[in-house]
């Protein structure tokens, strides 16, 4: 399960809509240095959740996968479950 502030998350969140991106175009729009993307993809790759789309002059492109899309889900409705957990137990000390 995906901890959602990790930096595994927040790539899979920039890849959610099904757009291809580069690795300095994920790099720009999340904040996380280029390297530490380029880490994290090679990592989301061989888990599945990630794939190399295309190469367009020497930059390599990734997707998100079904398999990467449903454990981002996942993980998403386990914090949201937390969550509801966390407000109902704030609700009864009050």
């Amino acid at each position: 399960m995906l901890d959602p502030l990790s930096n595994e998350a927040k790539i899979l969140l920039t890849l959610i809509d099904k757009k291809s991106k580069s690795r300095r175009q994920i790099s720009k729009e999340t904040n996380i240095p280029y390297q530490t993307v380029a880490n994290v993809i090679a990592r989301l790759v061989e888990y599945g959740f990630v794939e190399l789309e295309r190469i367009e002059d020497n930059e390599k492109f990734y997707k998100i996968t079904e398999k990467g899309a449903k454990e981002l889900s996942e993980s998403v409705s386990k914090e949201r479950k937390d969550i509801e957990k966390l407000l109902k137990i704030t609700e009864v000390v009050q």
